[in-house]
């Protein structure tokens, strides 16, 4: 990877005006269209940036919604965990005590072992004719059962021998959850985490309308190596379908915001935090990550100019998103993009996490104590 020299700028420049140089830096070179980012961090107020557009010539702002993916998964996370704590449902409860069966789904595996993708179920995702399916049928509104007697082929292995990322396990999560709770996802969403931690421009896309400016997304659709607005095509099906494993838009602020919270220890018990945080190893198929918990990854060493961090990484049509949380540094960072692009969230990750610990208090000053440290 060839990161965006920090130390090229100016060293006279302040902290904000460094961070945006690297921003723009990073677009430039990227090619990109658009990127909205949020850091939090010790002593100092969040910082927003943004830069490029969101289509034409319109830029595009910090209040701008980005749907994110994946990283959807860690909310959900939260959410099982909070069950948890209420006694609700334990962790090692079965499939089968709170679902009917449903064919190439074991009716044994665990809510752990969904949480952790060790459940060995096929990733709907992965299914070789859902995208036809999805965007022949713009407006069709899938519901979790149809998602899995439609695109769940053969499990991958026997529940618990393996690890193999899919997105099913967290459908079958959010129908765990309205089982339990006998309301909409989005219900215990908003209640739990939204409303209470002012992510007043964070939503469940579909089951709750959406308000604000959502960024436009670009996305090679034609198949000519230029990416293509296709913020023209309908939600409805290709949200649906996503659900629990990726229906959230948010902004940038309140995607740090969030992360923040969550692993400073504002969310979950310790007991629970620490559980998210005991990350199964090895992750095979997947170069970024070192090891996955329970809705949260661990980076590979090496991959963010060499820190420890922990958080999520999203990817749906036309947007890409990692939220990161540098135990070492106590700083939280959200990075949305309006175009696909995994590699590029790394490499500007690197480069703002470098100009960070530069402005970070040095060792001497009063003490600010990480909530904690990777292994």
């Amino acid at each position: 990877m060839s990161w965006v020299d920090a130390g090229a700028a100016d060293a006279n420049l302040t902290l904000d005006e460094e961070l945006q140089h690297v921003l723009d830096a990073e677009l430039d070179r990227q090619n990109g269209i658009g990127i909205s980012v949020a850091i939090r961090m010790p002593r100092r107020s969040p910082w927003h940036g943004v830069s490029g557009v969101s289509y034409d010539t319109t830029p595009l702002t910090s209040s701008m919604l980005f749907g994110i993916g994946s990283v959807t998964k860690n909310f959900v996370a939260a959410l099982i965990l909070q069950l948890a704590e209420e006694g609700k449902l334990s962790l090692d409860d079965a499939l089968e005590t709170y679902l009917p069966n449903y064919a190439n789904i074991n009716s044994a595996i665990t809510i752990r072992q969904l949480l952790n993708h060790t459940s060995g179920v096929f990733d709907f995702i992965k299914h070789p004719s859902i995208w036809d399916t999805i965007f022949a049928n713009p407006f069709k509104l899938w519901t979790p059962e149809e998602i899995l007697e439609t695109f769940v082929l053969q499990p991958y292995f026997t529940p618990g021998t393996g690890w193999h990322y899919s997105s099913t396990n967290y459908t079958l999560l959010g129908m765990i959850v309205k089982e339990i709770t006998g309301s909409k996802v989005s219900t215990e969403l908003r209640e739990r985490f939204f409303n209470p931690l002012g992510l007043d421009n964070t939503f469940f896309d579909i089951e709750e309308p959406i308000t604000g400016t959502i960024a436009h997304r670009w996305y090679d659709i034609s198949g000519d190596g230029i990416p293509d607005d296709i913020s023209f095509l309908i939600r409805t099906s290709e949200y649906s379908a996503y659900w629990t494993a990726s229906a959230i838009f948010t902004t940038a602020a309140d995607l740090a915001k969030w992360s923040h919270a969550l692993f400073r220890g504002d969310v979950l018990r310790d007991s629970s935090l620490d559980q998210m945080l005991a990350f199964h190893s090895p992750t095979p198929g997947e170069p970024l990550i070192t090891g996955y918990g329970l809705g949260t990854i661990k980076v590979a060493p090496g991959i963010i100019s060499g820190e420890e961090a922990f958080g999520h990484s999203g990817w749906v049509f036309g947007y890409s998103t990692a939220m990161l949380y540098f135990p070492e540094h106590d700083v939280s960072m959200a990075i949305l993009m309006n175009k696909n692009n995994e590699i590029g969230l790394a490499e500007l990750a690197s480069s703002l996490i470098r100009v960070v610990k530069k402005h970070l208090p040095q060792s001497g000053a009063a003490p600010w104590i990480p909530l904690l440290l990777l292994d």
